[in-house]
């Protein structure tokens, strides 16, 4: 196994057991996720959302984003992310 292929499992495990922590514990500011959804139009046909953990966010850009299409490197958070989410217009990816 390559040293750059070990990081990534070591990365992919560290995010597997991330997802499991309640969603209050470790996200991201709630006035700068408001502040970066305005910047985004409403009605904007599609995105793309690198590094989409549980979907906190991928859920408020949903909102504005047709067709949003939502990656991460853990199956765990994709897998979280696609329960904790009700929106048809989003894409989860591993």
């Amino acid at each position: 196994m390559s040293h750059s292929s070990a990081t990534a499992d070591r990365f992919r495990s560290d995010f597997d057991r991330i997802a499991d922590l309640p969603e209050r514990r470790w996200h991201l500011d709630d006035q700068f996720v408001r502040q970066l959804i305005t910047h985004i139009p409403k009605g904007a046909v599609s995105g793309l959302e690198v590094g989409c953990g549980t979907g906190r966010v991928t859920r408020a850009l949903a909102e504005r984003i047709e067709h949003l299409h939502a990656v991460d490197l853990s199956e765990h958070m994709i897998r979280v992310a696609e329960r904790r989410s009700a929106a048809t217009n989003v894409r989860y990816e591993v």
